[in-house]
């Protein structure tokens, strides 16, 4: 098992850096998973293969099974119709019972991850593909602009429909200002950058929101935890237990110190002095 681990581990590793670079944006995090769950499944037709490199690991190792040697022991009971039960054994049992658990266990964990971030494709694909013009009349289209109105639905608030217009005519835009750039895979942060330097805010406002949007959007969906190392300062002997949402709080409340520091929170405190106030009068 230390050798199928390895390889998953090693993955695994690999991509979770690449996720935690500056320049993974929510979207590439997403294929990241995606191709990491495909290489994880794809593991399950090559039970064999790991079963030979552990026989090349020592010749004291057995090429048999401890359990093929064993006389099948069949239960009898009464009334019993006589039906042959499935009994694996060997590299059955290891492929079944073993080997493919923990397959199918890390793709399951794999795809709670996948499915988290499904709205993102459903909702930004559109913007993934500023800089290329689609032929027209295809699957590829379609799904664009589906991803296209979701997006107008869901913030409506934000934008409006001249977001349609404003991405025909940058597109056309943008394949002409182009080359003043550097020919990166990060066009999106290029873009983004163009927006900056030369003001291009009020030409194409809707869809300077909707760049700025995609791009602040977390990566991570992970919570504060209790191995967290500023809960060494948050916790004492005189709180020995804290909810979840609170144990969130405090973590965000240490992380960011340079701006509660700022913060005037005597009207606060003197909010909450007034709800809690315990004082009687006579």
């Amino acid at each position: 098992m230390a050798l199928l681990w390895n390889d998953i581990l090693e993955r695994s590793n690999k991509t979770s850096i690449q996720l935690q670079t500056i320049n993974c944006d929510p979207l590439k995090a997403l294929n990241l998973l995606i191709s990491l769950k495909h290489y994880v499944s794809n593991l399950r037709k090559c039970s064999t293969l790991y079963e030979n490199k552990i026989n090349q690991l020592s010749p004291k190792i057995k090429e048999k099974y401890s359990d093929e040697q064993e006389r099948i022991k069949k239960k009898k009971f009464p009334n019993d119709s006589g039906c042959n039960q499935v009994s694996l054994s060997g590299h059955d049992k290891f492929r079944v019972e073993t080997y493919n658990v923990i397959i199918d266990s890390f793709c399951s964990q794999l795809e709670k991850r996948i499915e988290a971030y499904s709205f993102l494709k459903n909702n930004f694909l559109f913007i993934t593909k500023l800089h290329v013009v689609l032929p027209q009349d295809t699957d590829e289209e379609e799904e664009v602009n589906k991803s296209l109105e979701n997006f107008i639905l869901l913030y409506k608030k934000d934008v409006d429909n001249t977001i349609q217009n404003e991405i025909i005519q940058f597109k056309k835009y943008w394949s002409i200002s182009k080359p003043s750039y550097d020919d990166t895979q990060d066009y999106l942060l290029d873009i983004w950058k163009h927006f900056n330097e030369k003001n291009r805010l009020l030409s194409f406002p809707n869809l300077y929101t909707a760049i700025k949007i995609y791009l602040t959007i977390p990566i991570a969906n992970c919570s504060a935890e209790r191995a967290f190392s500023k809960l060494a300062r948050i916790k004492n002997k005189y709180r020995t237990s804290s909810s979840q949402e609170n144990l969130n709080s405090f973590m965000v409340l240490c992380s960011e110190s340079d701006v509660l520091e700022v913060i005037n929170t005597d009207d606060i405190i003197k909010e909450f002095a007034a709800q809690k106030s315990r004082k009687k009068y006579f």
